[in-house]
């Protein structure tokens, strides 16, 4: 539709998509002021992943399921936030890669496990991305007194098995890095990599750092 009076619709039309663009950050800081809950802070949640790598997961942010399992926008300041995958068709979110980017400054962690809560960091942009491996159970793990670990290195001792017992090592994505049988008394076992990874023995899970 064109008004014949407008001096010129171009730059009207610019105009009126300029004030749209503004609109979702008016919203938020209104929001942010009204109910005093801290500054929105720019947040995304997977969109580094594909939609293959999230389909066999459901990821939920503070108990709401996230639609693709992505969140692109923004949230405030000082409040809590709880990340979780659930296990959907044979896939398993084993950690998270955390990005948070300041003025003059980026920082990187990596997180252990299906959920992360954690108190929203008053930064320029937070970046989370799941890692997601292979459903082994492993996110189940229960710490026993009968299997004893010496790590030196990327050299890993084991004790209090039985000779013969199947000795399998996971890194956090659910993959099988290693395989081998228990000895009598004690097991060496060459780990690939420094890192953190799970050792399972039967039905005993053990982390590995």
């Amino acid at each position: 539709l064109i008004n014949q009076w407008w001096p010129n619709y171009s730059s009207e039309l610019s105009t009126a998509r300029n004030w749209l663009s503004q609109r979702t950050d008016y919203f938020y800081k209104h929001l942010a002021d009204y109910h005093q809950v801290g500054t929105p802070t720019n947040m995304t949640v997977n969109t580094a992943l594909s939609a293959e790598d999230l389909q066999g997961v459901s990821i939920s942010f503070n108990d709401v399921q996230l639609s693709k399992g992505i969140f692109n926008g923004k949230f405030f300041a000082g409040r809590e936030i709880t990340l979780k995958g659930t296990p959907v068709d044979g896939k398993q979110v084993t950690g998270w890669k955390v990005t948070c980017v300041a003025t003059g400054s980026t920082t990187y962690n990596d997180i252990e496990g299906d959920t992360y809560s954690f108190t929203m960091p008053s930064c320029n942009r937070l970046i989370v991305n799941a890692i997601i491996g292979e459903h082994t159970g492993i996110s189940e793990m229960a710490h026993t007194a009968s299997i004893r670990t010496l790590r030196n290195g990327d050299m890993l001792t084991i004790s209090g098995t039985t000779a013969g017992t199947e000795i399998l090592i996971y890194d956090l994505q659910g993959i099988l890095v290693t395989k081998s049988r228990a000895s009598e008394g004690e097991t060496t076992v060459k780990l690939p990599r420094h890192g953190i990874f799970i050792l399972k023995i039967g039905d005993q899970k053990l982390k590995i750092s």
